[in-house]
């Protein structure tokens, strides 16, 4: 599938001259990188890429649908650990929104949309993110002659980080499910306006990289991938 521009990507490349920090091949950490001023990465409203994902964690833990709706970029994909009915691998932010209306409102699917099936509605969510590499920028995501509707470079810094998954869904049925593996994230922050509270940043890709090997639970504890997991709300 082609990667189309984020929003902004185009317009905002004009407003970019000047104001490009020297930061390709950085590592975006708290501690100083050895080029850039990474420090300069950190807005008033959203200070690093990581705290996108801490923003992803509570809108989980708190089921808040606008919440997590704005944290995606126009040309999100969810990638997919394994491929689903029909081969499908990956879908994009109109699916993902869809599927978490599903997960953390039941009660107000569309009447267009079939109902949940009551064992699925959610009594609570635990969700556990954790860091385990260096965010890393990722150079073949920007548009190039092989990828002519990637993100325009000047505009967008694109980074990746892999995250330990631990997410426990508290269901109204006899089953409870236990998302426990690795993600990884790839965010998107824009170069224009660093250091204020207008710059945008969004999570671009979402990679489910399957589940640690299977660990004993109990018996209404069902290990799940978080794939197999947002399937159940489609």
């Amino acid at each position: 599938m082609p990667i189309r521009h984020a929003p902004n990507a185009r317009h905002l490349s004009g407003l970019a001259a000047g104001v490009i920090l020297a930061i390709a091949g950085c590592n975006l950490q708290l501690e100083p990188a050895p080029r850039g001023a990474v420090e300069k990465l950190a807005p008033a409203g959203r200070p690093m890429p990581q705290s996108l994902v801490k923003d992803l964690e509570q809108a989980y833990e708190t089921r808040d649908q606008a919440r997590f709706e704005a944290l995606l970029a126009e040309d999100f994909l969810f990638i997919l650990d394994m491929p689903g009915p029909g081969g499908e691998t990956q879908w994009g932010r109109t699916e993902e929104w869809r599927i978490h209306q599903r997960m953390f409102g039941p009660e107000n699917i569309p009447p267009s949309e079939p109902p949940l099936p009551p064992e699925f509605w959610l009594q609570s969510l635990e969700a556990t993110l954790t860091q385990q590499t260096k965010w890393t920028e990722r150079p073949d995501l920007y548009a190039s002659p092989a990828n002519p509707e990637g993100p325009d470079p000047a505009v967008w810094f694109v980074c990746e980080a892999i995250y330990g998954t631990q997410v426990f869904f508290d269901m109204q049925g006899d089953t409870d499910y236990l998302v426990e593996g690795r993600a990884a994230f790839v965010v998107m922050v824009e170069r224009v306006g660093l250091g204020t509270s207008q710059q945008l940043s969004y999570i671009y890709r979402w990679e489910d990289l399957g589940s640690d090997a299977a660990k004993q639970q109990p018996a209404a504890v069902e290990p799940v991938t978080w794939s197999n997991m947002k399937q159940l709300y489609r």
